[in-house]
């Protein structure tokens, strides 16, 4: 996997999944970081731009769908350039206040007790003004070990707004007929930008950092031209096509990041904790997913997302999924009476084959 920062220099528009209709809102949102998928296209324009003969060849295929399959994205950071800081989602399992973080607590659930379909909760710890960290993220600096071992202590947490701002730009809907204003067809639509951390900075301190990799085999196989990797230049993202640079980069805290994360075996009544750390959208519910060797006992998220898109080749809507945002907390229980292993196991029940960035995870043993 390589490392492709993207840096924007404007404002951003990364839609939400919802469809938007003027009947109910006359405001049209923005997320913070865009969708994997928004990432995955723009990249792959990228390399379509910086590779004729494979450009070429890709798209004389009526309807081709071998991007799919060409280019695998993974994880999305937040990077803050200056301070050399790598940032993810943080776990929703945590709860913080200006002076302390702290773990929230699974407790089991007694019959009759209540109405919640897992065997287990996340009860909030005792502390003042707590609020649970769905808005917030953390540096994988240090984090895994931190996490694992309930040591919360110096944790480095950003709330979105130190690292985000949201400005508001007015459109207006014409009638084609007669190029006027339609009535009552004044909307806004939010705009992202990333905030400076220090005055003196000569640009913006933040930038996006995306893992790729081009699948050499499958291109081979398939009979396409060889195609370079991407260094340096510029691409277009998100809903207005913003510009922005990008560049490969390397970076040790990733690489760190990646090499505790790795799985190993879950021995029988183990139990175990997985964050999503990328926006997550499956066909079935956790209960169908985890029925087998696996039991799900508590679930920690936040409201549902959508997720949908445009199917070029069938030149048609997707279907619309309800998904999770990046954070959510499963929490996992052995059944099998024998030793799981984790990253055969996750990969097929959570990752099942995608390679657009979308469910990515890590996992911790414990509750």
């Amino acid at each position: 996997m390589k490392f492709l920062k993207i840096k924007p220099y404007d404002n951003t528009f990364f839609r939400l999944g919802n469809n938007f209709e003027f009947k109910i809102s006359n405001v049209i949102q923005t997320k913070n970081v865009a969708y994997p998928s928004t990432f995955f296209g723009a990249i792959f324009t990228a390399i379509l731009a910086n590779n004729d003969e494979f450009r070429e060849s890709f798209l004389n295929i009526p309807g081709n769908t071998d991007h799919l399959e060409i280019l695998n994205i993974k994880q999305i950071y937040l990077y803050a350039e200056k301070q050399g800081m790598i940032y993810i989602k943080a776990p929703k399992d945590i709860f913080v206040n200006n002076n302390e973080v702290k773990f929230g607590n699974f407790k089991e659930i007694k019959d009759g007790e209540s109405s919640i379909k897992y065997d287990y909760y996340l009860e909030e710890p005792d502390g003042n003004e707590l609020e649970r960290a769905d808005n917030y993220f953390v540096s994988i600096k240090e984090f895994y070990d931190k996490y694992r071992y309930k040591v919360l202590d110096n944790i480095d947490l950003k709330q979105e707004d130190e690292i985000f701002a949201k400005n508001i730009k007015t459109g207006i809907a014409l009638d084609k007929s007669t190029g006027i204003v339609k009535e009552s067809l004044l909307y806004t639509i939010e705009q992202t930008e990333f905030k400076n951390i220090t005055e003196d900075y000569y640009s913006n301190d933040w930038s996006f950092v995306v893992e790729y990799a081009i699948d050499n085999d499958f291109l081979k196989k398939q009979g396409y031209p060889k195609v370079k990797n991407l260094d340096k230049g510029e691409l277009k993202l998100g809903g207005e096509t913003k510009v922005c640079t990008y560049e490969i980069i390397e970076n040790s805290d990733i690489n760190e990041f990646k090499s505790k994360t790795s799985q190993g075996f879950l021995k029988p009544g183990e139990k175990l904790k997985v964050i999503l750390t990328s926006d997550s959208y499956f066909t079935k519910s956790f209960a169908e997913l985890f029925n087998d060797e696996m039991k799900i006992l508590a679930l920690v998220n936040d409201k549902p997302i959508y997720i949908g898109g445009f199917d070029v080749a069938k030149n048609e809507e997707k279907a619309m999924y309800k998904g999770y945002s990046a954070g959510t907390v499963l929490l996992l229980q052995n059944e099998s009476g024998k030793d799981i292993n984790l990253q055969k196991y996750l990969d097929m029940k959570l990752r099942n084959k995608l390679k657009n960035g979308f469910n990515e995870y890590i996992c911790v043993k414990g509750e």
